[in-house]
């Protein structure tokens, strides 16, 4: 809104370059609204400014500049990957057969992983998780399954999640 000792009626806005305007090409104006031109991302950047101008119907005009503080939400997971997925038969249980590592724009997000049923879990009872690392249930033989299939729940501790399917070699051994 802009005050007007003319009350020279409605006016327009418009978002204009200059000193202070760091941040109009993440904004537009609609009608009398600020609205952002796509997504406004914290762990890029805390803070923007916009510079705008306000018109009246004279075409008289003020410009001022206006600080956008962006707030800090939780972002989900953007993927995770198995690093390893190879264990060799005849191993007792427990055995490591790789460890889990999460792309998360959070920091500071303590990831949980879990096995889930889902389409590529069908060698899921093979599998226990522990913290961050995929151990066998149990002795695995390679002449039963040389690649088997988990699926696999990463979340943020945060109630945000996704889910992926990998892949695990059984190795052979004398």
């Amino acid at each position: 809104s802009t005050a007007d000792e003319d009350r020279a009626g409605v006016h327009t806005y418009a978002l204009v370059e200059g000193d202070g305007a760091t941040g109009n090409g993440l904004f537009a104006i609609s009608g009398n609204a600020l609205v952002t031109n796509g997504i406004i991302d914290y762990e890029a950047q805390t803070g923007h400014s916009v510079r705008v101008r306000s018109t009246d119907p004279a075409g008289a005009f003020v410009e001022a500049i206006f600080p956008i503080v962006v707030e800090n939400t939780n972002d989900s997971p953007s993927g995770f990957n198995l690093t390893g997925g190879v264990i060799a038969e005849n191993q007792p249980a427990g055995t490591l057969a790789g460890t889990f590592e999460t792309a998360d724009d959070d920091f500071d997000d303590d990831h949980v992983y879990t096995l889930v049923a889902g389409d590529g879990s069908t060698d899921n009872g093979q599998f226990v998780i522990e913290g961050d690392e995929l151990r066998s249930a149990s002795v695995l033989d390679f002449e039963k399954g040389r690649m088997l299939s988990i699926r696999v729940r990463v979340s943020d501790g945060q109630s945000l999640n996704i889910e992926s399917v990998f892949a695990v070699e059984v190795t052979d051994t004398n």
